[in-house]
């Protein structure tokens, strides 16, 4: 048989995903543009006062307002979103206050990490896609393991030991 193709398809935005090497590529290249970034556009003590951490290709930054000031915190965030990536590479905001599998609540004085439960609209029947349910045949120390793994999950991803009976 023959293969004909009538159109190539391909990634405008960001760096695809396809080889098993395009995610370390992906992280070392953004890693990269963001240390050039901070160096270029944060002074001593602002990068004191800024934190963000990376995981694939979501990014938690958290500025002190008390340090920087309304209008810096503002300034910094714009620039980072804007100038940080060369094109075609850019940056999505997120407004959902979501960092992979936590809520960021800001109380004002403090923040505090509540665990997002993507599942919880299937409550009571939570349906977790990518592991087997406990009733399965799978071995039970594979389970255990799987329950252990999970439980941890939801006690790092949160600040409130009431949210972490609700998540489980």
């Amino acid at each position: 048989s023959e293969m004909c193709i009538r159109d190539s398809i391909y990634m405008s935005d960001g760096i695809p995903q396809g080889d098993s090497m395009s995610p370390p590529i992906a992280i070392g290249t953004c890693c990269y543009f963001e240390d050039k970034w901070v160096r270029s556009n944060l002074t001593a003590a602002e990068q004191r006062s800024v934190f963000f951490t990376r995981y694939l290709d979501d990014i938690l930054m958290i500025l002190s307002q008390s340090r920087l000031g309304h209008t810096r915190s503002q300034e910094i965030i714009d620039s980072f979103r804007t100038d940080c990536y060369p094109q075609p590479l850019s940056l999505e905001a997120s407004s959902d206050n979501k960092y992979l599998e936590m809520n960021v609540v800001n109380t004002g004085n403090d923040l505090h990490f509540t665990f997002h439960n993507k599942n919880e609209a299937h409550w009571p029947t939570q349906k977790f896609f990518n592991i087997q349910h406990y009733s399965s045949i799978a071995p039970a120390g594979q389970k255990s393991a799987i329950m252990y793994g999970t439980w941890h999950r939801i006690r790092r991803a949160t600040t409130y030991p009431s949210n972490m009976m609700r998540a489980a």
